[in-house]
């Protein structure tokens, strides 16, 4: 059985990463479309957010 810990343990990096291919995606595309440029920026800020959340938990 997976628990809270378990997930915690490995979720923000999952989360992170896909947020990382997310943004570079977005990113190539947001010199083309406003609506890439606004993803690839909220997928930055997520993929920061779980790096310090990673940090935080040690």
């Amino acid at each position: 059985m997976t628990t809270a810990k378990d997930m915690l343990a490995t979720y923000p990096a999952d989360l992170g990463n896909i947020d990382k291919a997310c943004g570079d995606e977005c990113a190539s595309h947001a010199d083309m479309h406003e609506h890439c440029r606004l993803c690839a920026e909220a997928c930055r800020a997520r993929e920061a957010a779980c790096n310090e959340l990673m940090a935080a938990l040690g």
